[in-house]
């Protein structure tokens, strides 16, 4: 248990990142049309919604230990990110699995687009 909530941790903190870097990049006035077309605005880690979850997340997993130090978890309250039967979950912030997996495959097919493109510049 302990060790999946560490991996799930860090796989929103690593979500996070990701987005940060996508919006970035799609940001970026000279960055190449053609790269930025592999990486569309449509990716569902994109949306406004999306990024509050995993932001809202994230932030409750990195400033858990400061509550707990000030006190400012009441008895009750989870302690760590807790896995539940559908979702992942702490502080009032959540993220279904379901929406998790897809946003994983959504990267991932990303990933491979630039991949592809890559390695094509390299021929």
């Amino acid at each position: 248990m302990i060790r999946s909530v560490g991996y799930f941790e860090a796989c929103i903190s690593t979500l996070k990142r990701t987005i940060n870097y996508l919006k970035k990049i799609r940001g970026y006035p000279s960055f190449q049309k053609d790269l930025k077309n592999l990486l569309p605005r449509t990716l569902t880690v994109l949306s406004g919604e999306t990024e509050r979850k995993i932001s809202g997340l994230r932030n409750s997993i990195q400033h858990l230990e400061n509550q707990i130090q000030r006190g400012k978890v009441t008895e009750g309250q989870a302690v760590y990110l807790k896995p539940d039967q559908d979702r992942l979950e702490l502080g009032g912030h959540y993220i279904l699995y379901s929406d998790l997996a897809t946003w994983l495959t959504d990267l991932h097919q990303c990933s491979l687009r630039l991949f592809d493109y890559f390695s094509k510049q390299k021929s």
